[in-house]
Formats: C-alpha cells, structure tokens, sequence
C-alpha cells in the first residue's frame, strides 16, 4: 500500500507503531509510509516491533499541491534530517535565507516530476485521487477517450500508476475512474 499516513500527517490520527502493527495484522508485507509534505521512515519502529522478517517499511511521501493540481505518492525516498520536511521536493519556488529575492511561484507539473524523477533514489510517481476540483486529471482536462489533454502543457505522463479504488467500488468508479483506467489500457 502506497499510501498510508500516520499521525504525522494532518489528515490521520494513528500512531505509525499501531499503523505498522495493523499492516502485520492484515499481511500487508509492503506498507509505504506516504505522509502530507515530510519524508519519513518507520525502519527503526519495523525493527523495535519485531517485524524484520514480515514487513519491509518503505518511505515515501505525499506531495500535495494544496488543491491547485493535485496529490502525488512519491516513493522510495531516503529520509535527510538535515533537510527541511525530511527532504521533501517543493512544488513550488519562494524566498528562502540563501535567495530572499525569489518569486514565489508555482512548478508546473512537469517541472514538479523532473525535478523528483531525476533524484538519487530513482523514486517512482503515483497520481493519489486523480480526480475532483484541484486533482490531476481533472485539472490537465484528461480525456481518457481520446488519452489526450485539454491542457497539454500541464499534462505529464510519467507516473507509473493512480488511485482507481479509494474507499470505493467499480459501481462507484466505472464511469469515473474505471473510465480513466481503460484509457490508459488503450
């Protein structure tokens, strides 16, 4: 599962250790730790559970564009304490201490993915909830009948996969997401 979040994140309440116990439970051998805007891992809590030979903890995060175009699972990621947020890849420019006189402005999806494709871990890109007001799909205007975009600049391709079933069923999404998965097949 790629997209998991703990109490870290703003959005879930559930302590990583009873989150890593729960995937145990549930035979769940890959959880990826996903959290909103901050690299982490649980390798330390995989170990202190006893959960070394049952579970690989992988680390992750989820970049979230705030509403604007969407969430992204970015994973694996190394964890840098020295890093702001672990390490986490900005979606957008703004003035730091080292460039004060910077712009604040938004990445384009496509320099959002080169600038996190490109990094040392070789990290795979995963559309989370791709469709709604301010998600993916809807905002580069997908068509999956035609596999093409109405907005072609902010439509980029090299994500290896997306949400079709988000607490949901195929009733719910045929004619949502299910639409967009047998795009991609086409």
């Amino acid at each position: 599962d790629f997209h998991i979040h703990t109490q870290r994140s703003n959005d879930a309440g559930d302590h990583h250790t009873l989150v890593l116990q729960q995937a145990a439970a549930d035979g769940l051998g890959i959880p990826s730790r996903s959290e909103h805007e901050y690299v982490d891992d649980w390798d330390d809590e995989v170990h202190e559970l006893g959960l070394d030979e049952v579970i690989y903890g992988a680390s992750g995060l989820e970049m979230t564009t705030f509403q604007i175009y969407g969430h992204f699972t970015v994973v694996p990621l190394d964890p840098d304490d020295s890093a702001i947020n672990g390490g986490t890849p900005f979606w957008q420019s703004f003035p730091t201490d080292q460039d004060p006189d910077a712009e604040f402005a938004l990445l384009t999806p496509t320099q959002l993915f080169d600038q996190v494709l490109t990094r040392d871990e070789a990290p795979a890109l995963i559309v989370n909830h791709p469709r709604g007001n301010g998600n993916y799909f809807n905002y580069a205007g997908y068509d999956p009948a035609t596999g093409t975009a109405t907005i072609p600049d902010a439509w980029d391709t090299r994500f290896v996969g997306f949400e079709v079933f988000i607490g949901s069923h195929w009733l719910s999404q045929r004619d949502r997401l299910v639409e967009d998965w047998f795009g991609f097949l086409n």
